[in-house]
């Protein structure tokens, strides 16, 4: 593969010194007689072409433009022909079919031709200017590569897109500069290389190595960045293509660059006799190297040393260590005389005077390495007149008549200077190509472009290679040559542009310092240097969650393997799929949501782990199909053959908890699919049950995690992990609450808190109950909420913020010290240690997550003063007590963890509870509320159309209350909130999307819908979607419901459910009532065996869907029942029927809507199962 530009065969620097001081001049100069000839020109060169066009256009959208451009001329883009914005017919002379070109039109105007010249031969037909860009201009172009980013993921206009460009945006409107993504960089690189119009090998685009150095900012650090590139692109003759990346530029006058036009190149010295030893093309830069006070030995196979300047500094040389360059000595198969002449060239072809510009930015330090084309050292390096001229000295020796060029003896002798070249690199086993192969390959290129771009820019004399054009298949073939970014442009030679410092004015006289700040200098200096020393294997670490456990589970980890690894960490929704190709160790904490789906910030990962799965080694087409709909099945042996993820390394902790079936399943299908992509394991996947031991487990996993990545990348670790996790305990001290003005609005402030969009609304109405039974009896509410432009769909949740009752507040902000006026707006502070150069102090600094609100609103909105406390708040509290029987009693409560566990069943305490059991307990606010859990949302399934009933939202919610041991009534907080919220009061939530249980996309589909209790709730909002698609005379479908409930008391929506039935919404409705006088107990399941046989045939037959909605245990029992029954009509086994509702989940027709354990139910704990551990995700 030939390197991007053959630099090392033509002088960039052609221009004198003058000359590129006038050019600003003479173009400005040119500019209006130029705009005025060449837009008259373009107008008729338009006509004149019009007819020959119209042939093989048929577009009459196209056609107008075209009748409108002969009263407005259009803006030129590279050479006459191209800027009509009409796609080009290229012919192939061979006879091969016929291309048309259409991405030309998005070409820039940076091409030189014009209507009376073409310039395609000139070397250098654009050379990027020494000034920055201007502003508009880095906008412009930032959206453009913005706009081909995320094209290229297929999330064009997503709202990571947009979240993207805003923040690219805000940055060039506040600095005139943004900065890349490495994801992003590497997107770039690659398809700069893609878009090089001058290249033959650009086939293997998409393998490019992109090594990232813009932290790099001294030249001894890009000295070693580029050795590193050469060790790595030399590869021990296995060539591999690589790019190396400097710092941007920023104002034009600290620039990184690249002095050499290759990394690696032959010095020239010019003799007295004007006769060169070694390299013509290098005798100017030899001499500049020479002036910088580097000494050669004089011989023709010096090599020169890389010169290099950071940040706009004076340039400074390296010479190259013995063993970094491969050099191939050159013989010939035929010809003993050959190794004679001693000829000899380096391996690695590295392009290092080129800008890489992309989106904007220009990065004026790059070095790009390929592997040769062997034309490129047979042809141009050894017999070009202006190079070692070797031409004459091989046809001497091969006794070829030199007198006349009719003997042909040049031609003869290039041939066996090539295959001398080609047998010495070959027989060495070191890459290299020849020019018919590298012919055949870009025609092949070009084909693969001309299909997915529309085009493939060349540039026919550079692609046409320089010996047997004709008989080479790209010499038959039109191409056309046109400019795009990202691109690799050519810039003036550094040693010709750059400003020395002694030009740069008045030098300042040199700063004395005394020995406390050199010794402070060298303190600093040594730590740096150390800290580039131990330069660290990058690990990258995920997390998705729902309440914030994953996430403090993830920050611990961080803490840990920031020890010996270079810590990068991301929550999963805002991690770029895009990167886990270039991960070498990646660590995943994720919980799982209800029975077995993600955390919504994990859902899109989930897809985008999937496409990767189901499109590891298929057609793009293909890919793109199964990102799509998720169809396609892709067989694992040939999964594991193609492992796209072999360099990875992982692990997984995933949370979960036992009260649903498929326990931990989300963590569980991350190292399943992981594992099917070719990573490698450094542990089995760890589940973590938050019922019991959760924390213990993930203590003992994250040390064996960090030992085994040590293990892996042979780094030291310390066997001494006791303290792994030891953090700077808060104490009185180092927490104070100081006052402060209120940061936002309720709904912003929880917002931040929980990392989620909560919205305000209010009320509509009081709530309403929905059963038979009393006021003071009701079980079940109605709630409707005034809520205008929300959007959501039938089947989705509601995660409400609830509000903790006013008598609990009161009774705790009794109990707490620290402030006078619990409506008094504080701000908690806490001390933490600052290191600086100048050595560690202690500062304060704002809590981290609690915002700065009154006490008052802190424990009604945001800490959860219900749920039982943890022994380490009880330890704490033991440290503010006044009477010893207190204080030993919590310490005993918050040690003893068998006393903990007989104290919390028999009282279910709430912190009132504690403080009021523990009278002489008053501890200090700011210290309490930074050690509270986090009040958390409650998810309740939406029970109503949003084209039913316009700017509301309904939910269908049951009261939960119940009696501890000893009788004392406890009640759940967000369902009595919600049932004494007032009409017109605030109410703060978030829609969490659950497309895993939207209705069917073919209405055509029957649906079975399962659910007692509340479960019936978002079949209410099916319901009235049906009731819409019937008014817009959709297909109808089957729809069955068999609900249950106690008592026909407690029959929810009895009325609306006949009204449906009559008017042949609902198809059938069937009730089982489990606790009604004189009538036996009947469940939903038992409904479900009566009625099987027809629900056999609209589930398998009639390929309908089944919809399952209530607490964990009744989704168990009528799983097993519909199993068991299928398995009685077919005479099949259990496992065979599994399979197929398996494949019933695999199709999104088995839909589960699964709540967990409420602590009134709590004769269920102990049944917990876990039936399918790591079911795949689809839809989710």
């Amino acid at each position: 593969m030939p390197s991007i530009a053959l630099s090392n065969n033509d002088d960039l620097g052609l221009e004198s010194d003058e000359e590129i001081a006038l050019q600003v001049t003479e173009t400005q100069a040119d500019k209006v007689d130029d705009v005025l000839t060449n837009r008259l020109e373009d107008i008729s060169e338009h006509m004149r072409h019009l007819n020959q066009l119209s042939q093989f256009m048929q577009f009459n959208e196209e056609n107008n433009e075209h009748k409108r451009s002969e009263v407005v001329p259009s803006t030129s883009k590279g050479c006459p022909l191209t800027h009509m914005q009409r796609p080009i017919r290229l012919k192939n002379i061979e006879g091969k079919p016929e291309v048309y070109d259409k991405l030309h039109t998005q070409g820039l105007k940076n091409l030189t031709c014009s209507n009376d010249v073409c310039k395609s031969s000139i070397m250098s037909n654009y050379v990027a200017p020494l000034q920055p860009r201007k502003q508009d201009d880095v906008l412009d172009q930032a959206k453009d590569f913005m706009n081909q980013y995320f094209a290229s993921l297929k999330k064009a206009s997503s709202p990571r897109h947009e979240a993207r460009w805003q923040e690219v945006q805000q940055s060039i409107e506040a600095t005139g500069e943004y900065q890349l993504t490495e994801a992003e960089l590497i997107f770039g690189a690659k398809l700069a290389w893609r878009n090089a119009s001058r290249c033959i090998g650009r086939i293997q685009w998409s393998k490019l190595k992109v090594f990232d150095c813009r932290h790099v900012t001294t030249t001894k650090g890009m000295f070693e960045a580029l050795c590193n590139h050469i060790k790595y692109g030399t590869n021990k003759g296995n060539i591999r293509s690589a790019i190396t990346l400097f710092p941007q530029r920023t104002d034009g006058l600290h620039d990184y660059r690249i002095w050499n036009g290759e990394l690696i190149s032959y010095a020239g010295y010019r003799q007295s006799d004007g006769t060169v030893i070694g390299d013509p093309l290098n005798v100017e830069f030899t001499e500049v190297c020479t002036k910088l006070g580097w000494k050669g030995k004089g011989t023709q196979w010096d090599y020169l040393p890389l010169v290099v300047s950071a940040n706009g500094e004076d340039p400074e040389f390296f010479e190259y260590p013995e063993d970094v360059i491969l050099e191939v000595p050159l013989t010939h198969p035929n010809f003993e005389w050959f190794a004679e002449l001693h000829l000899r060239w380096y391996a690695l072809p590295a392009v290092s005077s080129l800008m890489f510009d992309v989106g904007g930015i220009q990065f004026t330090a790059t070095a790009f390495s390929g592997w040769y084309m062997s034309t490129e050292i047979g042809c141009r390096n050894l017999c070009d007149t202006n190079r070692l001229n070797m031409l004459e000295t091989i046809a001497t020796k091969m006794q070829l008549d030199t007198r006349t060029t009719t003997t042909l003896w040049k031609d003869k002798a290039l041939v066996e200077a090539n295959v001398a070249v080609l047998h010495s690199f070959q027989s060495r086993n070191i890459t290299i190509v020849d020019h018919h192969t590298a012919s055949e390959n870009f025609m092949k290129h070009f084909e693969n472009e001309s299909k997915i771009r529309n085009g493939c820019p060349a540039d026919w004399i550079w692609i046409v290679p320089p010996l047997s054009g004709s008989i080479t298949p790209v010499f038959h073939q039109e191409f056309t040559n046109y400019y795009l970014r990202p691109s690799f442009d050519y810039q003036h030679p550094a040693y010709k542009v750059h400003v020395w410092e002694k030009e740069r004015g008045e030098i300042k006289p040199r700063r004395k310092f005394n020995f406390k700040q050199i010794a402070r200098a060298v303190i600093f200096t040594s730590m740096l240097y150390a800290r580039a020393l131990s330069k660290r294997v990058k690990a990258t670490i995920l997390y998705a969650t729902e309440t914030g456990k994953s996430e403090q589970y993830a920050k611990q980890l961080a803490e840990l393997m920031g020890h010996a690894f270079n810590i990068h960490i991301y929550c999963m929704s805002d991690y770029d799929i895009s990167n886990i190709d270039h991960e070498s160790l990646l660590l995943v904490v994720a919980s799982t949501f209800g029975n077995g789906d993600p955390p919504e910030n994990g859902e899109l990962l989930s897809q985008d782990l999937y496409a990767l799965r189901e499109g590891a080694d298929i057609s793009d087409e293909k890919r793109m199909d199964a990102v799509l709909n998720k169809s396609l099945q892709l067989d694992i042996d040939d999964l594991k053959k193609s492992e796209p993820l072999r360099k990875l390394n992982f692990a997984v902790f995933a949370l979960g908890s036992t009260n649903y079936p498929n326990f931990c399943a989300f963590g569980i299908y991350l190292d399943k699919t992981l594992g099917e992509l070719g990573g490698k394991r450094l542990l089995q996947v760890e589940c973590g049950d938050e019922m019991c031991g959760q924390e213990q487990k993930f203590r003992k996993w994250a040390p064996k995690v960090f030992k085994s990545a040590c293990q892996i990348f042979d780094l030291n670790c310390s066997d001494d992990l006791s303290n792994a996790f030891h953090e700077d305990k808060l104490t009185a001290s180092t927490v104070r609450m100081v006052p402060s003005q209120r940061a936002g609005t309720i709904d912003k402030l929880l917002s931040n808190y929980h990392n989620k969009k909560v919205q305000r609304y209010k009320m509509k109405t009081a709530p309403r109950n929905l059963t038979k039974l009393a006021d003071v009896e009701k079980s079940t509410i109605l709630v409707e909420i005034y809520a205008p432009g929300l959007d959501y769909e039938p089947g989705d949740h509601v995660g409400i913020f609830p509000k903790n009752s006013s008598e609990l507040v009161n009774g705790v902000l009794k109990r707490l010290t620290g402030f006078e006026d619990a409506d008094e707006v504080f701000q908690i502070q806490v001390m933490k240690k600052k290191r600086t150069p100048n050595g560690t102090f202690n500062c304060w600094e704002p809590h981290d997550k609690i915002p700065a609100e009154t006490p008052r609103t802190l424990l009604t909105h945001f800490f959860d003063l219900s749920t039982p406390p943890q022994q380490d708040l009880l330890n704490l509290l033991a440290d503010f007590c006044d009477e010893n029987c207190d204080a030993e009693r919590l310490q005993k409560l918050g040690t003893d963890s068998a006393a903990y566990d007989e104290w919390r069943q028999l009282h279910l305490p709430t912190l009132l509870t504690v403080l009021e059991q523990f009278r002489s307990c008053r501890p200090p606010a700011g210290l309490f509320f930074s050690n509270l859990t986090p009040l958390q949302s409650r998810f309740y399934s939406i029970s109503s159309s949003p084209r039913k009933v316009i700017n509301e939202i309904h939910l269908t919610v049951a009261l939960v209350k119940y009696k501890n041991q000893r009788g004392n009534d406890r009640y759940g907080v967000c369902s009595n909130y919600l049932a004494t919220i007032q009409v017109q009061e605030p109410l703060y939530f978030f829609v969490r999307s659950a497309p895993g249980f939207h209705l069917p996309k073919d209405s055509s589909k029957p649906m079975v819908l399962i659910g007692p209790g509340t479960g019936i709730a978002p079949f209410r909002s099916f319901w009235q979607e049906l009731d819409v698609w019937r008014e817009l005379k959709m297909q109808r479908s089957k729809v069955w419901l068999f609900f249950g409930c106690r008592t026909r008391e407690m029959d929810l929506y009895a009325e609306e459910k006949r009204s449906l039935v009559r008017e042949q919404i609902l198809d059938r409705v069937f009730l089982a009532l489990s606790r009604e006088p004189e009538i036996p107990k009947t469940y939903v399941q038992h409904q479900i065996e009566n009625e099987f046989d027809a629900l056999y045939k609209l589930i398998v037959e009639e390929k309908g869907h089944i919809y399952v909605c209530g607490d964990v245990t009744m989704a168990e029992d009528v799983h097993q029942t519909i199993r068991n029954c299928i398995a009685a009509k077919e005479q099949k086994s259990v496992s065979e029927v599994e399979a197929f509702l398996q494949a019933l989940r695999h199709e999104n027709r088995y839909h589960e809507d699964v709540f967990g354990i409420t602590l009134h139910t709590g004769e269920t704990l102990n049944k917990s199962t876990i039936r399918r551990a790591a079911r795949p995700l689809t839809g989710s």
